[in-house]
């Protein structure tokens, strides 16, 4: 089964809008033609398994959580391990499920854990270094400085704000801007998925990452600490502006959730220029999985270029040593490929 029917399954088990303030969508017309396809090399790691969660640290090392062997691995560019950490589902280094992951301070990996509503702390090490305690479910993090923004799993409270900032007491202070509300409760969540990544001067960015084609840019804190959000629209593929506004109905079928709008499968940044590549569907389908396509955005989100995968990628990361692309395919093959 694909990742996303299987991501959207979970969710099971446990046109979109953000308000009256939201810009227009933007369709990048005559997008096959203005996309290139990217060659691409299949690599040899020294790592196996399904790889959850992929975040890059800085620009010299990656973070791979592999949440079905409850193991986490610390990379260099080179797909060198440096690093690996096992957690346990109970206990005192007990990650009950992983949403999301950063390294901070250099040593301590920091996991966003949903049912346990907090941030645990494990050491390089393997030894357990605290929670944050949050009293809300947490989706992705971002460390920035002392602070870690963090947004949240939207599964009640559906007015509260979507991004909280919480200092290393735990003390939160939430970033103002209301989540995406629709009328059917599952699909609210998905709407809410955010992918959580450093912005320009101490800002950050929160790209919605289906039904949703929009980012929200997050300010620098001001004097008071307090930081500001806007809602700018993420260019999506002009082939796939029919599935803007569309939504599935229950009972929820496999091909109708592949069917949604997928504005960022995955996202990466480029700290050398502050673009943004963001993995995305073409809107080709070709007797298979739909394409897949990585756009390279400036730090406004406007369009800069984009490059078509001849691989069924699900996860992305940007390698700054060479100003490549690292993708994860559907059957966990690595390869790296052109950026756009």
């Amino acid at each position: 089964m694909n990742r996303l029917a299987v991501a959207f399954l979970l969710l099971l088990a446990s046109c979109a809008r953000t308000g009256s303030d939201e810009p227009e969508p933007i369709f990048i017309g005559d997008f096959p033609d203005r996309a290139l396809l990217a060659q691409c090399e299949l690599l040899d790691v020294p790592v196996v398994g399904t790889a959850t969660t992929l975040r890059s640290v800085g620009d010299t090392a990656f973070l791979v959580d592999f949440a079905l062997d409850r193991e986490t691995a610390l990379l260099s560019q080179d797909l060198e391990v440096l690093s690996t950490v096992r957690y346990q589902a109970e206990g005192p280094l007990a990650v009950r499920e992983v949403r999301d992951l950063a390294l901070v301070d250099d040593t301590v990996i920091l996991y966003a854990d949903r049912p346990a509503q907090s941030l645990t702390r494990v050491s390089l090490g393997g030894r357990g270094m605290g929670k944050l305690r949050l009293g809300f479910p947490p989706e992705s993090i971002l460390p920035l400085g002392e602070e870690i923004l963090v947004a949240r799993t939207v599964l009640n409270r559906p007015t509260d704000p979507l991004l909280v900032v919480v200092d290393l007491a735990g003390r939160a202070r939430p970033v103002p801007g209301e989540p995406v509300h629709l009328g059917d409760p599952l699909l609210q969540t998905l709407a809410n998925l955010l992918i959580l990544l450093p912005g320009s001067e101490g800002g950050a960015v929160g790209i919605h990452q289906f039904l949703s084609p929009f980012a929200r840019l997050i300010s620098a804190p001001d004097p008071t600490g307090r930081r500001a959000a806007r809602v700018v629209a993420l260019p999506v593929p002009g082939t796939v502006a029919e599935r803007y506004g569309w939504l599935p109905e229950r009972p929820f079928r496999e091909d109708e959730i592949l069917q949604i709008l997928a504005p960022a499968l995955a996202a990466d940044v480029d700290r050398a220029t502050g673009d943004f590549l963001v993995l995305t569907r073409s809107g080709t389908v070709d007797n298979g999985p739909s394409e897949k396509a990585v756009l390279r955005l400036d730090g406004e989100f406007f369009f800069r270029g984009a490059v078509r995968l001849p691989v069924n990628a699900g996860q992305l990361l940007y390698r700054a040593t060479d100003r490549s692309l690292i993708v994860i395919d559907d059957l966990d093959r690595w390869h790296r490929c052109d950026a756009p």
